[in-house]
């Protein structure tokens, strides 16, 4: 039987625990988020925590399906823990909360809790085809 050190094991689990992928979004502060905003064009936030088991199974699939989309959209990463004025601002009380914003805009917020829930945020339905979101009332007429 082999053994292995603490540190060995830790190591492991910080591995296994945070995903390495999770890195690809960026993560934004209360400081860089108005910035972040006031960009135009379509931006999704992802309102979570580091202890939440379904947010760090969620970021991989965030940057991955926002990856798909092109550069139309803007994907940013907001920690309740880290933001918690932030995620007051906007009502957030659960983790994770989506949020899809247009040229600054709230246009929808969302609570998935798998990836394709996360999916049906970023679909044919609510995305068009040069990768905007469409405004709600627009995708039902």
């Amino acid at each position: 039987m082999v053994m292995y050190s603490r540190t060995v094991i830790l190591l492991y689990m910080m591995k296994v625990f945070v995903p390495m992928s999770h890195a690809a979004v960026p993560a934004v502060g209360a400081d860089g988020f108005d910035d972040l905003l006031a960009r135009p064009g379509d931006l999704l936030v992802m309102f979570s925590a580091p202890w939440c088991a379904v947010c760090r199974g969620l970021a991989p699939d965030l940057a991955e399906l926002g990856a798909g989309l092109g550069p139309n959209l803007q994907i940013a990463e907001v920690s309740v823990d880290d933001s918690p004025a932030l995620a007051r601002r906007f009502g957030v009380q659960s983790v994770p909360t989506v949020l899809m914003f247009r040229d600054g805009q709230l246009l929808r917020t969302s609570h998935p809790r798998t990836r394709a829930d996360l999916a049906g945020v970023l679909t044919a339905d609510s995305v068009d085809s040069a990768g905007s979101v469409d405004d709600a009332k627009e995708a039902t007429a």
